[in-house]
């Protein structure tokens, strides 16, 4: 019994009392057939047939009879053993699969006595494999029974997938595309339009099944668990014929339960996606494609590729506007289309490591979030319920009507704020700029910033990477008004000395080592700014760095994006790049249509004229030289504040 569930053994228990009641010498197959007979589901299935528990019970004991002597143990037959050993516990009732098994058995004298009774046995297996079938329902969901909203655009992609659908063969359509681009929205539309009738006449009559692959490999610990479901939804999928199977990240069906001595579940799936026997449609990203389907050549050819591409700003507007409805509805806001375009416009200069529409309907839910909260309509919703709770519908109605009445509007500076939170930075607009250039002119003593002050107003206008040079000797300030920089405007400041990147092998510190190569997996540079694009990357003694890194450095100023050693973009249009030098380079890597002077700040050391106007350093001018850095300005100053 410890093999069993509970349910099996109480079914067992039952078919041995029938065997001591009867007074046989063992637990058979009749005993089993009583047992269940017993069982509502059992019990509804075959009176439809004419076999009941009592008019079995009857015929058995009319033609096998019992004995004067009750047996003092119990043992089961060989052919009980074996029943139960069939039986197919994974993906029904307890009781329809001991059934099923049973009446599967072409012996035993349950067989023999329905047969005597008139019962057609292969109309109750049947009907019971029907009732079965339901494995799809256990570990999928039917997408056809789902309202959705209408998807806006991808008419193209959505006649290309039904295009493949209807093929005679290679009929199993593989999407792929960047995370976000709206894969899952194409079939969730298309499983909209079979269900409206929208699709041609081959596609009618068909519903598309989402699998999960993670709950297939749950409760599988056991070698050949997992095969026998794919094995099992195979067989429902054949026998129903109208079922479209949807894989999302189908890339995981490679080496999925696929333990020692086992088979993946790509492995069983390709004979049938060979023969057509069954219909998927796929899912995954560009960079999970090629690392797992695309190399196993006998899996991607029985595959037709449906490129998913990120759709426009104009498309991707298309697509807030049609949504709208629905988040002013959960929100209780009023969204007009000024709002629409600046959400875009801020997602797509700031979120870089997304996608449209789903960054921008992000940033659309998060804004509208925000502002409810911020006018806290959620507790009038409260004070509703409670109403309705209380049956009081009239102040119900009144709490309503002033939750419609409070709808509010978002504006330009919600979004900023909600772009600013999720992306950790202060947005450049006019006041910060004005705060900068304040705290540029009152910290860094003795420097002409003008040149600086124009080149950060630029990055008021767009998010185009900046690179200047700051040139002048140590302590005149340089390394300082980076700190500024990044202080005022909240980046990261990445702080790299090129004295230790002079090797060949520096390149691979920034970029990462090769494939196959010792530290490919190690942590690179390059991450730090992938995860946190809003950086100043100060570059302190550029002259001094290895001509390929330089090289690497000239490339991304003029494309504004590089790929690191493992193939991933990183975009650098919202960084910062400071070159420090005491050395004048001519050619430092700019653009060409811009002149190395425009972009190079220099710093000179400290005269003690411009010390006069300053209160606080009068007092100790006359400790000073005639010219002195930055650093020994601070160095004095402290010195002289200490001693005093």
């Amino acid at each position: 019994m410890n093999n069993y569930s509970d349910e099996v053994a109480r079914i067992l228990k039952q078919a041995e009392r029938e065997m001591l009641e009867l007074k046989h010498p063992y637990v058979g197959t009749e005993h089993l057939l009583l047992s269940l007979l017993q069982i509502d589901d059992i019990k509804k299935l075959c009176n439809n047939y004419n076999l009941t528990y009592q008019r079995f019970r009857q015929e058995l004991i009319n033609i096998v009879g019992s004995s004067h002597k009750r047996s003092e143990v119990i043992l089961y037959t060989p052919l009980l053993r074996m029943v139960l050993e069939d039986a197919k516990f994974n993906n029904t009732s307890t009781s329809m699969a001991l059934m099923s098994s049973l009446l599967s058995n072409d012996d035993g004298i349950a067989l023999r006595v329905l047969m005597l009774m008139g019962i057609d046995i292969d109309a109750i297996d049947n009907e019971i494999n029907k009732s079965s079938n339901k494995i799809l329902s256990s570990y999928g969901t039917n997408l056809n029974d789902i309202d959705y909203q209408p998807l806006i655009g991808r008419e193209k992609e959505i006649e290309e997938v039904e295009e493949i659908l209807l093929r005679r063969i290679k009929n199993n359509p593989l999407l792929i595309g960047e995370a976000g681009v709206g894969k899952s929205a194409i079939v969730y539309e298309l499983a909209r339009r079979i269900k409206k009738g929208l699709v041609p006449n081959g596609l009618k009559d068909y519903q598309i099944v989402s699998i999960d692959m993670a709950s297939l490999l749950s409760n599988t610990k056991y070698r050949g668990e997992f095969e026998t479901k794919i094995n099992n939804i195979i067989k429902e999928i054949k026998h129903r014929k109208n079922v479209i199977l949807f894989i999302d990240e189908i890339h995981t069906i490679i080496k999925s339960g696929g333990g020692e001595s086992s088979v993946d579940a790509a492995n069983i799936l390709k004979p049938y996606l060979a023969s057509d026997e069954i219909k998927i449609i796929g899912a995954t990203t560009i960079s999970e494609y090629e690392h797992s389907i695309a190399r196993d050549k006998a899996l991607s050819r029985r595959f037709m590729c449906v490129m998913i591409e990120e759709p426009s700003i104009a498309e991707t507007k298309d697509i807030l506007l049609g949504v709208k409805n629905i988040y002013e509805a959960h929100h209780h806001l009023h969204i007009n289309d000024e709002n629409i375009e600046d959400i875009i416009n801020y997602a797509n200069r700031y979120i870089t490591n997304n996608h449209n529409p789903d960054k921008s309907l992000d940033v659309l839910d998060h804004v509208c979030s925000h502002v409810s909260m911020r006018h806290n309509l959620m507790k009038e919703e409260f004070i509703c319920h409670e109403f309705l709770k209380k049956k009081d519908y009239k102040k119900a109605l009144e709490v309503q009507k002033r939750i419609h009445l409070k709808e509010e509007e978002i504006t330009l500076k919600d979004i900023k704020e909600v772009i600013e939170r999720i992306c950790h930075i202060h947005l450049m607009d006019e006041e910060t700029y004005n705060n900068l250039c304040l705290t540029l002119d009152e910290h860094v003593i003795g420097q002409d910033l003008t040149k600086l002050k124009t080149i950060l107003k630029s990055k008021m206008k767009g998010d185009k990477l900046i690179a200047m040079t700051f040139n002048g000797i140590a302590g005149v300030g340089k390394h300082y008004t980076a700190s500024l920089i990044a202080s005022t405007l909240k980046y990261q400041l990445l702080d790299l000395d090129m004295k230790e990147f002079t090797l060949d092998t520096s390149v691979h510190r920034f970029l990462g080592a090769d494939p196959g190569y010792v530290g490919y997996e190690d942590d690179k540079i390059i991450d730090k700014i992938k995860y946190h694009p809003y950086t100043i990357l100060y570059l302190d003694n550029y002259h001094l760095a290895n001509q390929n890194l330089k090289n690497i450095i000239s490339s991304i100023i003029k494309n504004g994006y590089l790929r690191s050693s493992n193939g991933d973009l990183i975009n650098f249009n919202n960084t910062i790049i400071i070159m420090s030098t005491d050395i004048k380079e001519k050619e430092i890597g700019y653009l060409k249509n811009s002149k190395e002077d425009d972009l190079v700040i220099n710093f000179n050391k400290i005269d003690k004229k411009c010390l006069e106007g300053i209160n606080k350093y009068k007092e100790i001018l006359p400790l000073l030289n005639d010219k002195i850095t930055f650093q020994e300005v601070n160095k004095v100053y402290d010195n002289y504040i200490y001693n005093y």
